[in-house]
């Protein structure tokens, strides 16, 4: 081969695997620091979020701190029917530790006139949905904030809930304890989906773990529980049960400063 043939080549070699290479790197490196390519980032986490959950899914901003994890910046929930917000968190990372998926969110806020609303969102879009990402999911947060306009926001701490879907069923737990009151050990809520029944039930279970929680936290949800009075307290186990007769269960515990006049 002539000798400009064999420069032209080493050039041509050069420029293709060599510069080319490069000046794409540098140039996608650079692309993902631009404006339009977080708004992008934004955009395809929030329908990928709206879809899975079911509701609307807002955030501030989206970054990878390391690699693995994902750090989302002001992460808000909404009612997709009504636009009512029914969740909002200051920050979310999520990491995957090769069993499942952890997230961790600090300054949690729910609005308590939408709980009930949040709760169904949750039973028929995690717990009746069939297993997938590896079927288990761990959510961690200091605290949770649960905000009403009549009352006094009532905050629970060290929350934690995990779940865990097989095809058999699914289950989640959820520990908490209450900002305020004296607990040896957190209280908790489990909530399990047997797709081995005909129909497939879920089956509800609180454990105040030794001690009394206020009634009061419950009676959006539960509107007879407003009669027993504001100071009444709940301190036991209660396990229910949805069937195609209605809901079925047992109640072992006391209720404490039940306000009777108002009972009656």
């Amino acid at each position: 081969m002539h000798e400009s043939h064999r420069r032209l080549c080493c050039r041509a070699a050069f420029l293709l695997l060599c510069l080319a290479p490069t000046v794409c790197v540098l140039a996608w490196s650079v692309f993902l620091q631009t404006p339009a390519h977080r708004a992008w980032q934004i955009a395809a986490w929030q329908t990928e979020l709206s879809h899975r959950l079911g509701v609307t899914v807002r955030i501030g901003g989206v970054s990878a701190p390391q690699a693995g994890r994902t750090l989302f910046d002001g992460l808000e929930l909404f009612d997709p029917e009504t636009d009512a917000p029914l969740a909002s968190v200051r920050a979310v990372e999520a990491a995957h530790n090769g069993r499942g998926w952890v997230l961790l969110a600090s300054h949690v806020e729910l609005p308590a006139y939408q709980l009930s609303q949040l709760a169904a969102v949750f039973h028929d879009r995690v717990l009746r949905q069939p297993p997938r990402d590896g079927g288990s999911w761990e959510l961690i947060a200091g605290e949770v904030t649960l905000s009403a306009a009549d009352v006094p926001a009532e905050t629970f701490q060290d929350v934690r809930v995990s779940i865990e879907s097989t095809d058999d069923g699914s289950q989640a737990k959820i520990e908490f304890r209450v900002a305020g009151l004296s607990m040896s050990e957190p209280a908790q809520l489990k909530l399990v989906r047997n797709r081995q029944l005909t129909p497939p039930a879920t089956s509800w279970e609180l454990n105040t773990g030794g001690a009394a929680l206020p009634c009061s936290i419950f009676a959006g949800q539960v509107p007879s529980l407003a009669h027993l009075g504001e100071q009444c307290h709940f301190d036991g186990l209660i396990g229910v049960t949805a069937t195609p007769r209605g809901w079925e269960g047992i109640v072992n515990g006391r209720l404490k400063q039940v306000d009777l006049d108002r009972l009656i």
